[in-house]
């Protein structure tokens, strides 16, 4: 969930396919009020005859809310994933909507808002062919990117962020190398500050 601007929250995911053959599952994106009374829900295809699913999403001062996720624009099994970031009105309305296509699997996994309207996507891009590398894109208000992060190992995702009290960031995932929990801060600009890993031995 993320916080509406107009209050309650945005809810987000996939829905399940309907009855058509070969029909696979879309987006799913609604409002709820502060107490889970629901205001708006739309449903989304943004790959038609695809897999698809939102994962994060930040709210607008207009009243939307900022999406991201992923597609597999050919279906579950095929290697082929692109990011997708999305733009909805305070209907869950469709305002414009992006993917990033090229070769290997791109995604993103979790969004959060920062000061004024920045806000960042984590989740990762293609290390290769099938791998994943962790990766980060902020974002002002209009959509617009700011600066981009990526891990230098591969494989590595990221999974959630937190916006920090100096304008900084807080990256949070996996690195599958080892298979150890990732910590990442970054500074207003997407600097790296540190990074660190932590598991069992």
């Amino acid at each position: 969930a993320a916080t509406a601007s107009q209050g309650g929250w945005w809810l987000f995911g996939y829905h399940g396919p309907g009855n058509k053959l070969g029909d696979q599952p879309g987006s799913l994106v609604g409002r709820v009020d502060a107490l889970g009374k629901p205001l708006a829900l739309a449903h989304h295809d943004f790959a038609d005859g695809g897999f698809e699913a939102l994962h994060g999403a930040v709210g607008t001062a207009d009243g939307g809310a900022w999406l991201v996720g992923w597609v597999q624009p050919k279906g579950t099994t095929a290697v082929q994933i692109n990011a997708l970031v999305a733009q909805v009105d305070a209907a869950g309305k469709v305002m414009s909507a992006s993917q990033v296509d090229v070769i290997g699997p791109q995604g993103w996994l979790g969004a959060a808002k920062g000061a004024g309207e920045v806000w960042v996507a984590v989740g990762h891009v293609a290390g290769g062919p099938t791998t994943l590398r962790g990766a980060a894109q902020a974002f002002d208000g209009a959509g617009k990117p700011l600066w981009a992060y990526q891990h230098p190992l591969v494989p590595t995702r990221l999974n959630d962020a937190a916006a920090l009290s100096d304008g900084g960031w807080l990256l949070a995932g996996t690195e599958n190398v080892k298979n150890q929990i990732l910590a990442v801060r970054l500074d207003s600009a997407g600097n790296v500050l540190w990074t660190g890993s932590v598991g069992a031995p």
